[in-house]
């Protein structure tokens, strides 16, 4: 029969499968390796790990490195299924989650890596006719000690551990049958022999392809290598077809295969091939060279074979990849067989436990065989995170703000770029879940996304006859029973922010007002003063009761340098509140700022440096404020942040100071999203050290200032800066980043999400118009349609 070609039986212990020839098996899984972001210059040093794993293996046993790229939706699933999680948001948030999930599942894979280790039969012939229970007994023998050597080798691999036996023949299925496998319909039968179970009919042969009646496979043989530099694989670990790649290793000594390669004057049909003279790789065409080279280089000598098996519901599809794998190769020095010989038997040694069949083996070093070794894998980012990314290879990601410590973020992008579309959908999937979201713009951007998400009040557009925010924070948010009312990171972030009005240049002696050590106390300490007793009739102080608490220091006797501070201190104040701005700052607070959502527009008072100024700093005080006080993780989002520094370039500095010192508190970070360069030089080294998250979209220059700036790996500013102009285009490349961990990402987005988070300029006039008509986020989706087309048709 068929089946009887193929040597599964049955399972032996926890992690091994019995042959019927006698041969045991087992899988390892493992990270595989990521070199994504890796340097040229690093690519060796990153493979290392699996060098000397090739050094530690025993001859005694096969070795199969198998690779998988499938289409596979779990991540995916798991994404849309935090839906079920949502606290708040509306069935906007969740419309928008349902369609993030959708859009990416026609181009989602996934790379999975393991080995598989076999103990191959006995030579004896005698072994041939065992009793099949003394045969079980020496099976169980072999289990126990391949068990152990597997144990051993585990420790080498990032992420190593066996897999139970049923896991394994798992991998057995997605390689041999993957419609059963995807649905999901198998379960182990101990009556039934493995092989029967898992290897139901023969597949049909057409046209050089096999056919199991639901979806295609092409098969190559590579015997014909290039030469395999570090990382020659990443470039086949993309493919936009499912994939499963073997190749099968045995150790051979090197004193057997330098006295083979005596008796030869080149390599055999099946090893007549190419091996590295150098890492840099040239091609070896004698045999004495290859004997000189193993000794030279203290390498070790393989016998291997490569197996590379395309999967389809479309035949054209595997087809086109199958030359396109072929040519590539060709180009790189070597060659694939595709002929329809080779399809039945090299399918078979392909399957995980198999390849110790295979009679298509050829000789090549350390080196060689490690660096072809299929083990590209694309980081996956956080299990479960709430944010669904695409890789640009391919490779679903997610990330998290809820479930990470929410330091620092900054955001750098041309304009157009894509950079408000990646931060809306960003909001859309973390505020429902429990982040709260507070911010300054200029513009409108987010007014939409606010409003749909936390209601009409969650966007307050700044009117300066109207409106007015006090940088005090009110009285219930400070504990009156204690020493000190106020938390020391609170009010040390307002004084630093504030120092441009409690200081003037010979006070300072900086042009950045930075606050000398005794003026910083006095102002800290008349702070707690104000608060020890709340002023009846006031739900927070003004400025002229911080003027007089500072004016009268009563509360610093004994130190008189302190005192003279805060008098110099209480000058500046009253000098300002007798200007326009200070009478109108001089009043309470007459907006409510909602804790879970509120963003502000500060565009209608850009013509007005001095009043954009005083609102940026009193709302970024306020909101920080808020957030300080709320229980709840925040991010304080500052968009168009280089038009903050643009216009308020001698405040922007000790506010960012002042931020951060109250943002040290747990799960509050600023959020930070530019277009230029120059603000960065605003933003302390103590800011820059604490921004652990970054989000780098297309930029025509200044990738190593920013790159210097913010310490990246040199790799990621080189990916940066060959990102290609989008103007044109239907996606956005995008480099995220946390805690050090770097995602390649490729930004597309559904369709309405687009329309509903566009900043175009007629976009933003339509919403304008439509947000008249409607509040609901729905609505307002379809009356800017409806807008838009009556627009397109005029």
């Amino acid at each position: 029969m068929y089946q009887d070609r193929f040597t599964w039986r049955n399972r032996v212990g926890e992690h091994c499968i019995a042959h019927h020839d006698g041969a045991v098996s087992l899988m390892i899984g493992w990270e595989g390796v990521d070199l994504e972001f890796t340097g040229s210059d690093h690519v060796f040093s990153e493979l290392s790990t699996l060098y000397n794993f090739f050094h530690l293996v025993s001859e005694r046993y096969y070795h199969e490195f198998h690779f998988w790229r499938r289409h596979d939706d779990t991540i995916i699933d798991n994404y849309a299924a935090l839906n079920d999680q949502h606290i708040r948001g509306g069935e906007i948030a969740k419309f928008f989650r349902r369609e993030n999930a959708n859009h990416y599942r026609r181009f989602s894979r996934v790379n999975e890596t393991a080995i598989c280790i076999t103990f191959p039969p006995s030579k004896s012939f005698f072994s041939k006719f065992c009793r099949p229970e003394k045969l079980l007994a020496l099976q169980s023998q072999r289990a126990g000690e391949l068990v152990r050597y597997a144990e051993k080798m585990v420790k080498q691999l990032p992420g190593g551990c066996l897999l139970s036996n049923m896991d394994y023949i798992g991998k057995i299925l997605k390689s041999s049958n993957p419609t059963l496998f995807n649905a999901g319909g198998f379960s182990s039968n101990e009556q039934i022999f493995l092989n029967h179970q898992l290897i139901r009919k023969p597949e049909l042969l057409e046209e050089g392809v096999l056919f199991d009646g639901k979806v295609f496979k092409k098969v190559l043989f590579v015997p014909l290598y290039p030469d395999a530099k570090p990382g020659w694989f990443f470039n086949y670990a993309s493919f936009s077809v499912d994939v499963h790649i073997s190749q099968v290793v045995k150790q051979i000594p090197t004193k057997a295969a330098t006295s083979q390669s005596e008796r030869q004057t080149k390599f055999s049909t099946a090893s007549n091939a190419n091996t590295n003279v150098e890492m840099t790789g040239s091609k070896l065409r004698q045999e004495k060279e290859f004997r000189q080279y193993l000794v030279d280089n203290d390498l070790n000598a393989y016998a291997n074979c490569y197996l590379v098996v395309l999967t389809s519901h479309d035949k054209a599809s595997v087809l086109h990849f199958a030359d396109l794998i072929n040519n590539q190769i060709m180009q790189e020095g070597g060659s694939a067989d595709l002929s329809s010989k080779v399809q039945y038997p090299c399918f078979r040694y392909s399957l995980p436990g198999q390849g110790y069949q295979s009679t298509f083996l050829r000789t090549d070093n350390t080196w060689q065989v490690a660096n072809m070794t299929p083990c590209q894998r694309f980081n996956t980012g956080y299990q479960n995170g709430e944010q669904l990314r695409l890789g640009v290879h391919g490779q679903p990601v997610t990330l998290s703000y809820v479930e990470d410590e929410l330091n620092n973020s900054l955001s750098s992008a041309k304009s157009g770029s894509g950079k408000d579309a990646e931060k809306q959908l960003t909001v859309f999937e973390t505020y429902p879940l429990g982040l709260n979201w507070l911010g300054l713009e200029c513009g409108n951007s987010y007014e939409w996304t606010a409003q749909a998400l936390n209601g009409k009040n969650a966007y307050i557009n700044i009117d300066p006859e109207k409106t007015v925010v006090s940088p005090f924070p009110p009285y219930h948010e400070a504990d009156l029973d204690a020493d000190y009312p106020l938390s020391a990171d609170l009010v040390g972030g307002t004084i630093r922010a504030l120092a441009f009005l409690l200081l003037d240049d010979s006070d300072a002696g900086k042009i950045d007002y930075s606050m000398p050590q005794i003026y910083q106390a006095a102002a800290e300490t008349a702070m707690q003063v104000l608060y020890s007793v709340p002023i009846a009739g006031k739900e927070a102080p003004l400025f002229e009761d911080y003027f007089q608490v500072l004016n009268d220091p009563y509360y610093l006797v004994g130190k008189p340098d302190q005192q003279d501070a805060a008098k110099s201190m209480a000058m500046n104040i009253g000098a300002f509140l007798d200007t326009r701005e200070g009478a109108v700052f001089n009043q309470p607070t007459n907006i409510f700022i909602d804790e879970k959502m509120t963003f502000f527009n500060l565009k209608p008072v850009m013509d007005s440096p001095r009043l954009f100024k005083f609102y940026l700093l009193f709302l970024s005080l306020r909101l920080s404020q808020v957030a300080y006080h709320s229980p709840a993780p925040t991010r304080f989002l500052l968009n168009e942040f280089h038009v903050f520094v643009k216009l308020a370039k001698d405040v922007v500095g000790g506010l960012m100071d002042g931020l951060s010192r109250m943002g040290r508190k747990e799960a509050k970070a600023l959020d930070l999203v530019t277009q230029e360069n120059q603000e960065m030089d605003c933003v302390s080294d103590a800011i820059i050290n604490s921004l652990n998250h970054h989000v780098l979209l297309y930029r025509q220059s200044q990738w190593e200032h920013f790159g210097e700036r913010l310490s990246l790996n040199p790799s990621v500013v080189n990916i940066w800066r060959d990102f290609p102009n989008p103007t044109q285009l239907n996606y956005r490349n995008c480099i995220r980043s946390m805690y050090g961990d770097y995602y390649n990402l490729l930004l597309t987005f559904p369709e309405a999400f687009i329309d509903f988070t566009s900043t175009k300029k007629t976009d933003l006039d339509i919403k304008a118009r439509v947000a008249l008509m409607s509040d609901d986020p729905f609505e307002r989706l379809d009356l800017y349609y409806e807008q838009r087309n009556k627009n397109a048709a005029a």
